[in-house]
């Protein structure tokens, strides 16, 4: 019985990411000659904001030993607040934090091409980690961009904005979320390192473009780089 209670709160975990929440219920238990027998209950109904959520299948919330296991992952998309799960530490990771999550830490799918992220400075500041296009043919205008699975889990992705090598031409950084624009930021000249930030809710699959003009540069070098990029 309890090899099979384990199965089905593993299996519980994966599908949904199920998570415990002590409650002042009590649990009804039954005593048999055997030992004691565990009741498991599904009459649990969950209300987000006045509003039942609707939990089938393996997501069901029920009620074992005194405790009320609920699905977080449907919980927290009610709540619009994203959840991760991270197998390599076994931790549940909930809401946006602090520190967030480097972009490159981050399934990249196969579609990435011309990206490269490499550390160095850009503005006179120093950075871990520049996401920048890899090197170019002068005279000609290039793309380069990273695609990214974040499975809907983010709210924001945040970095630092900036100029390289001196460049003079206007490029540009372009965000795409599930094949649709939703920001774009221009670099010159003028442009000093500033932060950015770009509000990715609900995205399941996002692609980061460099557009530059390399037109009258005169030479093969990066122009555009986008700094430490954080996941939130």
């Amino acid at each position: 019985m309890r090899n099979w209670l384990k199965r089905l709160q593993i299996k519980g975990f994966v599908a949904g990411v199920l998570i415990t929440v002590l409650l002042s219920g009590v649990m009804v238990a039954a005593a048999s000659t055997g030992g004691v027998m565990r009741e498991i209950f599904y009459g649990v109904n969950i209300i987000v904001n006045g509003r039942p959520l609707q939990a089938d299948g393996i997501d069901r919330p029920f009620i074992l030993d005194g405790r009320t296991f609920l699905p977080v992952r449907a919980i927290s998309e009610a709540l619009n607040v994203p959840v991760d799960w991270d197998g390599s530490t076994m931790t549940v990771h909930l809401g946006t934090g602090t520190a967030g999550r480097p972009l490159f830490e981050t399934t990249p799918t196969s579609a990435s091409s011309g990206i490269t992220a490499v550390s160095g400075t850009m503005s006179g500041r120093s950075f871990n980690t520049i996401f920048r296009a890899s090197a170019t043919n002068m005279a000609t205008s290039s793309t380069g961009w990273g695609e990214f699975n974040l499975n809907g889990q983010f709210s924001t992705i945040s970095g630092v904005l900036g100029r390289l090598n001196d460049a003079a031409a206007t490029s540009n950084i372009v965000f795409i979320g599930d094949n649709r624009e939703i920001a774009r930021f221009a670099v010159d000249g003028t442009t000093v390192a500033h932060e950015i930030s770009v509000d990715v809710r609900g995205v399941l699959v996002l692609r980061v473009e460099i557009l530059q003009n390399m037109v009258g540069f005169g030479a093969s070098r990066a122009q555009i780089g986008f700094a430490d990029p954080m996941l939130h």
